[in-house]
C-alpha cells in the first residue's frame, strides 16, 4: 500500500494495530510486527502486509494542498494486481478507506472510501412517511457530500444504491455539508449548502418501502407497521471511475402515512385533524358556537 505525496498513511489493522503517524500525537506507530512500515520520510511512503486477511481502515491525511496518489498492489506473480486512486486534499485533512486484503489469489483488492451522506439535506430528524399498502408516492432526495478529499463526479451515479433500491435520477449541486460531529445514535442537523459540490440522488419512496417492509431490521414481522417509529440506519454504496467504491450511511425515522397526530395508528382523529389544518390553512375560522 503506498501514497505519493502530499499525504501520509494512518492504518488500524483488523485486530486494532496502529502503523502510521497518529494525527493526534504525531507520534510514529508500528504496533504489528508482521507490517513494515517505510516511515513518513520515505518517497513514496509504503506498507508491505503479509498475510493478513480482514478490513483495513486506511486514512490518509494531508500534508499540503494537492492531489494525491492511493496505490494498493499485491506482489504475487500469478496473480498480480495495481488499483491507484488519485483524490484531493488540504493540510491536516483526514480521508478513510477500508481497505479489504484478499484472502485468495482469485479475489480482488479491495478499496473502499467512505463517504457523508445526508437523507433529505436539511432536515433533521428525517422522517420518511410510509403508507402500509405499499402504494406511497414521490421521492426522497440523498445527498453524498462532496469535500477537500471528495470531487463526487468521479461517483458513477448509475451504481449507487440506498439500501439497495436504485436512483430514478440524479443532478450535481451545492445541496448539503457533511456532518462536523458525528456523536450519538444516527446525528442529524439541518445545515444544507457549503459552497462544495454534492452528488443528489432521487430514490422513489414505493421502492424504499417495498424494501423496508420485506426486511426489518431486528428480526421483526414484514409490513410497514412493525417498523413505524424505529429510527433505521440505511447504507448507500456505489463505484467510482477509478475503480474504487464509496460507502456511508445515514438514518431515517419511519412514520406511518396519514397519521396526523403521530400516535402510530390510523384512526378518527388523524381525519379530523387533517381536515382542521387543511380548513385552518384555507382562512377558515372555527365558530365557537
Amino acid at each position: 500500500l503506498r501514497t505519493l505525496s502530499p499525504a501520509d498513511f494512518f492504518i488500524t489493522d483488523p485486530q486494532g494495530n496502529r502503523i502510521g503517524i497518529d494525527p493526534v500525537t504525531g507520534q510514529v506507530l508500528t504496533e504489528n510486527p508482521d507490517v513494515f512500515y517505510s516511515g513518513p520520510d520515505h518517497d513514496p511512503e509504503f506498507v508491505s502486509i503479509m498475510d493478513l486477511d480482514g478490513i483495513w481502515q486506511v486514512n490518509v491525511i494531508g500534508s499540503a494542498a494537492g492531489e494525491y496518489t492511493l496505490q494498493a498492489e499485491t506482489i504475487d506473480p500469478e496473480n498480480h494486481q495495481l488499483l491507484a486512486i488519485t483524490r484531493p486534499t488540504t493540510q491536516g485533512f483526514s480521508t478513510s478507506f477500508l481497505l479489504v486484503y484478499p484472502t485468495d489469489a482469485t479475489t480482488p483488492i479491495g478499496l473502499t472510501q467512505l463517504a457523508g451522506v445526508d437523507i433529505k439535506p436539511g432536515s433533521c430528524p428525517n422522517s420518511l412517511a410510509l403508507s402500509p399498502t405499499l402504494d406511497s408516492k414521490g421521492v426522497v432526495s440523498v445527498a453524498v457530500t462532496g469535500s477537500p478529499s471528495l470531487d463526487v463526479s468521479v461517483i458513477l451515479p448509475a451504481t449507487v444504491t440506498l439500501a439497495g433500491v436504485s436512483p430514478i435520477r440524479w443532478s450535481i449541486e451545492d445541496a448539503a455539508t457533511p456532518l462536523q460531529q458525528n456523536v450519538g445514535y444516527c446525528p442529524c442537523h439541518t445545515v444544507t449548502t457549503d459552497g462544495s459540490l454534492d452528488l443528489v440522488l432521487k430514490f422513489n419512496v414505493a421502492d424504499l418501502e417495498t424494501v423496508l417492509s420485506a426486511s426489518p431490521p431486528g428480526g421483526l414481522p414484514t409490513g410497514i407497521l412493525p417498523i413505524v417509529g424505529l429510527t433505521i440506519p440505511l447504507k448507500l454504496q456505489g463505484q467510482t471511475a477509478d475503480g474504487a467504491s464509496i460507502q456511508g450511511e445515514d438514518c431515517i425515522r419511519i412514520v406511518l402515512r396519514g397519521d396526523a397526530n403521530s400516535d402510530g395508528k390510523l384512526d378518527l382523529s388523524d381525519a379530523i385533524a387533517i381536515l382542521t389544518e387543511l380548513f385552518l390553512q384555507q382562512g377558515g375560522a372555527i365558530d365557537p358556537q
